[in-house]
């Protein structure tokens, strides 16, 4: 699953959110939340620093045939340190294969 930023990548830190199902809830003036927060999960906080404004955070699936086909939802809380701009991300959402 990837999530990428619209801005420049320095001093920003990304704290994602895992979920098992969307939903649309506007957070005026953060963007629109997208994950249901029944069974939420939060991640660990990523700092983003490439240029291109990608962090990575591995997230292992455990070999479960069970897991097969249940869709994952992602969405960050994006916090800029530099110009104090905090704001969420669309929401990635990925069948597990």
């Amino acid at each position: 699953m990837l999530s990428r930023l619209d801005r420049s990548p320095r001093n920003v830190f990304a704290l994602p959110f895992l979920g098992l199902r969307g939903l649309v809830a506007p957070v005026p003036p953060f963007g629109t939340w997208l994950l249901d927060p029944l069974g939420l999960v939060a991640l660990p906080v990523v700092a983003v620093e490439s240029p291109a404004g990608v962090g990575h955070l591995a997230l292992p699936i455990p070999d479960d045939r069970r897991l097969l086909g249940v869709t994952l939802h992602l969405q960050t809380l994006l916090l800029s340190l530099g110009d104090g701009v905090v704001e969420l991300t669309n929401a990635v959402v990925e069948p597990v294969r």
